[in-house]
């Protein structure tokens, strides 16, 4: 009978010890951004330059300006079937100085935005060959973008990003993104002022980027939240939970 009592005391206290974890760690994510539609932002209609690549490294300016400003902002549509973004919002030009804070804001349709995503970093390709002002096929990288030769007279670019999503101030919690930009070049270079070897192929694209030139098309986004990874709080409370447990049935066992 004793024994039973000591089991029962135990389960018990186990118990409560768990559910305060769980109620600790999901305290902790309540700030994340409360998409709907499983957290996937599709953003369209984003008017986007790739700047020459005579500067220190190739950039993207969301702007009229021919020179990535981290500070020059431009509006953005956001699309898709979330229901809880607007249409409006703002994006700041990807330059060579990372990260970008504020890279990007959305409003929402309900209380409590906007919607702020910081740009933490540009994911560098991998198991892509170096692209070549001789390049008319195939997959390619300049060290942050990726060319696709989809056609003879088509390339996609794309290039991917790391940010952090939030409402209000990162420091009270934030969701992990990934985000995927694309755009398509296609109707040759000439509307650019290119005057030379001004076809859509990859080198071609690069001999023009390279003299100074600057393409600007209509670029595109999906950005997903990356789901299911605790806090470093939350580890810290789960792991601390778990010792106390264990002290505790040590401390009654030997009574």
């Amino acid at each position: 009978m004793l024994y039973t009592q000591r089991l029962l005391d135990r389960l018990k206290y186990g118990a409560v010890t768990l559910t305060a974890m769980a109620i600790a760690s999901t305290t902790l994510s309540a700030s994340i951004i409360p998409l709907g539609g499983g957290g996937i932002v599709n953003v369209a209609n984003m008017t986007g330059g790739l700047v020459a690549v005579t500067q220190s490294t190739p950039c993207i300016a969301f702007s009229n300006s021919t020179t990535c400003l981290p500070n020059t902002t431009t509006p953005i549509a956001v699309s898709g079937t979330d229901p809880i973004f607007g249409t409006s919002g703002t994006i700041k030009d990807i330059g060579v100085t990372l990260p970008i804070v504020s890279f990007k804001t959305v409003n929402l349709t309900i209380g409590g935005g906007p919607a702020i995503f910081d740009l933490q970093s540009i994911d560098l390709p991998v198991g892509f060959a170096p692209c070549t002002f001789t390049t008319t096929s195939g997959s390619c990288s300049t060290g942050t973008f990726v060319f696709t030769q989809s056609s003879p007279t088509q390339v996609s670019v794309s290039f991917t990003t790391k940010e952090i999503g939030y409402l209000g101030n990162s420091a009270s919690g934030s969701t992990p993104y990934i985000g995927v930009f694309t755009t398509q070049l296609s109707g040759g270079l000439a509307q650019f002022g290119c005057t030379t070897n001004c076809t859509d192929t990859i080198g071609d694209i690069l001999t023009f980027e390279a003299g100074g030139g600057t393409i600007r098309s209509t670029w595109s986004a999906t950005e997903s939240p990356l789901s299911g990874v605790p806090e470093p709080m939350s580890f810290g409370l789960i792991g601390s939970g778990l010792v106390a447990f264990g002290l505790a049935f040590r401390r009654r066992r030997r009574a």
